[in-house]
């Protein structure tokens, strides 16, 4: 996926209103549950959500795993050798 532009909202999630997005992304906002649930809102159908999260990433997942249906990739970071890159997609309420 090739982005043409990145915009960068400086304001809370829970309050941006924005037309659906092709990608979202955050870092040391919140567990992965409530980030997928934020995503979910925000993202335009086949979008993708990046999220960074570290050593919890595992625990985060079960429980985001228990709330959501998705599809998750993960990566490790090249920054951090505990952490994890998630990619998550076709997200939508358990």
């Amino acid at each position: 996926m090739a982005l043409k532009h990145v915009t960068i909202h400086a304001e809370r999630i829970e309050a941006v209103q924005l037309p659906p997005l092709a990608l979202v992304t955050a870092r040391a906002l919140a567990p992965l549950n409530m980030l997928v649930g934020h995503a979910h809102r925000l993202l335009a159908p086949n979008g993708l959500a990046v999220f960074p999260k570290g050593r919890n990433a595992d625990a985060e997942l079960t429980i985001a795993a228990a709330h959501w249906h998705m599809t998750i990739e993960s990566f490790a970071s090249r920054t951090d050798p505990e952490a994890i890159i998630f990619r998550i997609g076709n997200i939508r309420p358990a």
